[in-house]
């Protein structure tokens, strides 16, 4: 469902950017409500609620405001139920053509395919936060993973499925398996019912970006037989800005280059 809110709010900029007034207008819920003291207005309202006390005492008294603006929609950044825009604005203040060039941020509540309410902010970094979310760090994504494969060893599932796992988690495993869709699947799908034990073993993290390249070892033993192996993988994790697992893809140890390539880390 967060990825039909993105892009219920990408629709919802489209059909204001392009004047389609009345559609841009159903794209909010009836009760809509605002909350823009983190960055209050001139003759703005810090708080409302309502559709049409939306549309003209906020926007239309704050574009009353500026000559020649032009807004740019420069990132959607998916929160759950929130999603987080990042605009750019230019414009020149009216009566004294002052320049503005500046970002402002949206945090966005969306609620069955409605924009429902509506936070202003300076920075990303304000907006994330707001969300419960934040900017992680590469390193920081290293040791989530460490926290996944550690959980995952000791048999709690719940927990190898954390908080930081995207509601829309995809994994992708080796061969011809058929990707996993979503946080629930994947925590049913992780528990072993072939195996009596499996252990994973990181071997080595390499971040790159957004994305983990980790070279590991599993260790197995078979339910019944007690048969015991063990084999290297790599695995090529995805974050997204808000330091949520988005994606997980599996490759055998003959796979090296997909693996490397995946990862951004092959010239």
């Amino acid at each position: 469902m967060s990825d039909e809110n993105v892009e219920a709010v990408r629709r919802s900029f489209d059909l204001w950017l392009s004047g389609e007034v009345e559609a841009w207008r159903q794209t909010f819920d009836p009760n809509v409500g605002w909350d823009i003291s983190t960055h209050p207005l001139p003759d703005v309202p810090n708080q409302g609620r309502g559709r049409d006390a939306l549309l003209t005492d906020v926007f239309a008294t704050y574009m009353s405001g500026w000559n020649d603006y032009s807004v740019e929609l420069k990132e959607l950044i998916d929160a759950g139920d929130q999603v987080i825009a990042v605009l750019h604005e230019t414009a020149k203040m009216r009566d004294t053509d002052v320049p503005l060039d500046r970002d402002l941020v949206h945090l966005w509540t969306v609620r069955d395919g409605r924009t429902s309410f509506l936070r202003v902010f300076q920075t990303k970094e304000e907006a994330l936060e707001a969300a419960g979310l934040r900017e992680a760090t590469s390193e920081e994504n290293v040791e989530i993973i460490r926290a996944v494969y550690d959980a995952y060893n000791r048999g709690d599932f719940d927990a190898a499925v954390p908080t930081t796992a995207h509601p829309d988690l995809e994994v992708v495993p080796s061969g011809d398996q058929p990707p996993i869709k979503g946080a629930a699947q994947v925590r049913a799908w992780m528990k072993p019912d072939a195996f009596e034990s499996q252990v994973i073993e990181p071997l080595d993290l390499r971040a790159a970006g957004s994305k983990v390249l980790v070279r590991a070892r599993t260790r197995i033993r078979g339910a019944g037989s007690g048969i015991e192996a063990e084999f290297l993988f790599w695995a090529v994790w995805t974050f997204n800005e808000a330091g949520l697992t988005t994606r997980v893809e599996i490759y055998l140890d003959h796979q090296e280059a997909e693996a490397l390539e995946a990862a951004g880390l092959r010239g």
